[in-house]
């Protein structure tokens, strides 16, 4: 419904405000003023049609392939028998694990090919992360198979004897696998998540997990770092988050924002830093961003995702900074405003081909 939703708006602003506006309209002149003015109300529109729109549609779309990766653990929940556990804790302190032994305690581990590759001397490596004060108490802890130079890693997680998940982690360069106690005691994880790297593109994910009995608990993914620049995007932008306290949770987020005019030139519009706390909903059993005092919230955030095949993250760039650039499309500053309205009619440009097709 919300899509044929801003169909008609679209269409509607299609059928009464015509073509696309040209940049270079900006001019002193008489007449150039006149188009200014009358590429303003077409641009003005165009924000208005998105700004009236609900963004919880784009930010469903968007945000589909992280919530899958937080949601898309194995959950086990298998007690290993005690022999096998003196066993595993005794390769635990050495670092690798015989073969035999893993093809007993993980669940369709001949299947993973991969490793199978790596066994040495009936041993394949294996390095164990504690979550406990001790590092060999065994209480809370996880397994991470293979080799810390690979881009993913098989990260089995415990609970005393009982095997209670596995995470299947693409990290790209090493696993940095962290936890921290709340107020109650309990037991909290997280671990950064690749969804791409390149020359100008990186994109990386905070995932949260909490132990909760014999389960491990998805309570929040959140992104840690975003890297867009041109000319793989109409817009470029960074955004890095630093974890700086655990309880309680809170986030902060440095980040900026260009746009380029015709001629190319980079235009900074947005340099800013923001602190974002999270508190824990019971009910839900999630962490919930608490945007009140921050200039950051789910349409920004979900703005920098990097998803090149899709318009939604410019539309909530759009939604999300509609004051911002709706005041510089009426300012005086003319390379501010002509960078606007080239990055406007871009998107405008993009909207108008995804409905063709």
């Amino acid at each position: 419904m919300k899509k044929n939703l801003w169909f008609i708006v679209l269409y509607s602003f299609i059928v009464f405000n015509g073509e696309i506006l040209n940049a270079q309209s900006i001019s002193a002149s008489t007449e150039s003023t006149k188009n200014t003015f009358l590429g303003e109300k077409r641009l003005t529109d165009f924000l208005d049609s998105i700004q009236g729109l609900d963004p919880e549609t784009w930010i469903k779309e968007v945000s589909v392939k992280v919530d899958s990766t937080l949601n898309g653990q194995e959950v086990l929940n298998m007690k290993i028998n005690d022999a096998d556990m003196a066993q595993l804790k005794e390769a635990c302190r050495k670092g690798k694990l015989a073969l035999t032994l893993a093809k007993r305690i993980f669940p369709d581990f001949e299947k993973d090919s991969i490793y199978l590759n790596m066994v040495h001397e009936g041993h394949i490596p294996a390095e164990l992360i504690s979550f406990d004060k001790n590092r060999f108490d065994f209480d809370k802890f996880a397994i991470s198979i293979g080799y810390p130079g690979m881009w993913e890693n098989d990260v089995y997680f415990f609970s005393k004897n009982t095997l209670i998940a596995k995470h299947q982690v693409y990290h790209r360069y090493g696993l940095a696998l962290k936890h921290f106690k709340n107020q109650k005691n309990e037991t909290l994880i997280y671990y950064p998540v690749n969804y791409g790297s390149g020359s100008g593109t990186w994109w990386f994910q905070f995932n949260f997990y909490k132990y909760s009995d014999n389960a491990l608990l998805p309570v929040l993914t959140e992104l840690k770092e975003a890297n867009l620049q041109f000319p793989w995007g109409i817009r470029a932008y960074r955004m890095q988050a630093t974890l700086i306290s655990t309880d309680p949770l809170r986030l902060q987020f440095v980040y900026d924002c260009q746009l380029t005019s015709k001629e190319n030139h980079f235009i900074s519009i947005v340099n800013d830093s923001t602190e974002i706390h999270y508190r824990f909903d019971k009910a839900a059993n999630r962490y919930v961003g608490d945007f009140a005092n921050a200039h950051l919230d789910d349409r920004t955030l979900c703005a920098n995702y990097l998803y090149f095949a899709s318009n939604s993250t410019e539309l909530l760039f759009i939604h999300s900074h509609y004051a911002l650039l709706r005041a510089l499309l009426m300012g005086e500053d003319q390379e501010k405003r002509g960078a606007v309205i080239h990055y406007l009619n871009r998107v405008y440009k993009q909207e108008m081909e995804k409905l063709k097709r």
